[in-house]
């Protein structure tokens, strides 16, 4: 006789909720919504920048009257960091030498 497997042995279960329905809308109009989560150690603005490129390569076969948008992009906060640490370098208010500048970077790999 084989041995008793139980579902517990191979997966994790909860109760979830009666309905996971979700109604997205955008701009009051009926909407398909994607969340991208950014992988451990993945370079934001790469990731994003790879994800509009494909969406958009694949937004010409939407059907008619379908139109693509990216109503959130949490990587603008980082590009005007990015911005704005150049550009007080340029200025040169944290020092005359960059040789003595240290400039904290955020990788999202832990610590």
């Amino acid at each position: 006789m084989a041995p008793q497997l139980r579902l517990s042995d191979v997966a994790r279960v909860e109760i979830g909720a009666d309905s996971y329905q979700v109604i997205s809308r955008l701009n009051g109009r009926p909407a398909a919504g994607m969340t991208v989560r950014l992988a451990p150690g993945a370079n934001a603005l790469t990731t994003i920048d790879a994800v509009k490129k494909r969406a958009t390569e694949l937004a010409a076969s939407l059907p008619e009257g379908m139109e693509l948008s990216f109503p959130v992009d949490n990587t603008r906060f980082i590009r005007i960091s990015i911005r704005e640490v150049i550009f007080t370098l340029i200025r040169g208010d944290c020092a005359r030498d960059l040789r003595d500048v240290d400039i904290p970077a955020e990788t999202g790999a832990p610590r």
